[in-house]
């Protein structure tokens, strides 16, 4: 079944100066969106307002033919990795995956050889990449219509990008994925609609060499 994400009419200042002021754009099942922009320029308050734990002083969000008020979380229908951990560090690796996976998926993460050659380590024991791939995979398995990464590469070796981004791909079949992080070449990589945050405003990017001539790539 296919699902649409619909946002306009976000307004978010900060200590009256205005962060972001023209936001429209829509994501459906199988689109992985990427959204560019410098730092500072609004990207993961964006997705925490269309989260719902972000307040502003205006936004329109639907999903389906249901809108969302600008105080609720969509947690049931949105799954968010942001980039604080979420799981709770004295866990063993096997006890976190069967407490936060789908029963149905737990075989997958077993087959996975990154996380099965941590299976029985602590989360604290784990390095930050290992930590990453694993919020990456669960988040990625939970059976919201939507999933929004927040800087999802950012610690993670070569090897686990890619099998990250074959899990993106992979998981993109059943819902509709945005996408934030400095590392653009990875999320060109993968997406098939792009945005730049710039100036307040999100642009639609219909070829990804505009991005050098709107300033946020440097010209080759």
């Amino acid at each position: 079944m296919s699902h649409i994400l619909f946002v306009d009419s976000i307004i978010k200042s900060f200590n009256n100066t205005p962060l972001i002021s023209d936001v429209h754009f829509c994501c459906e099942t199988k689109d992985v969106v990427g959204i560019f922009g410098r730092n500072g320029s609004g990207k993961s308050t964006l997705l925490k307002i269309i989260y719902g734990t972000e307040i502003c002083e205006n936004k329109f969000v639907k999903i389906d033919n249901y809108v969302f008020n600008k105080f609720c979380q969509i947690n049931n229908e949105i799954s968010f990795l942001t980039q604080e951990s979420f799981i709770p560090r004295n866990l063993l690796v096997n006890k976190a995956i069967k407490l936060f996976a789908n029963i149905e998926d737990v075989d997958n993460f077993f087959n996975d050889e990154i996380i099965s050659n941590i299976m029985n380590k602590k989360i604290y024991n784990l390095s930050g990449g290992e930590l990453r791939y694993l919020e990456i995979s669960l988040i990625l398995n939970t059976n919201s219509k939507f999933t929004f990464l927040d800087e999802p590469f950012t610690g993670l070796s070569p090897l686990q990008i890619e099998r990250v981004k074959r899990m993106i791909r992979g998981a993109s079949i059943n819902k509709g994925i945005v996408i934030i992080d400095h590392q653009y070449q990875d999320v060109l990589d993968i997406s098939n609609k792009y945005y730049l945050l710039k100036n307040r405003s999100l642009i639609s990017i219909l070829d990804p060499r505009h991005l050098i001539n709107l300033g946020y790539l440097p010209k080759l």
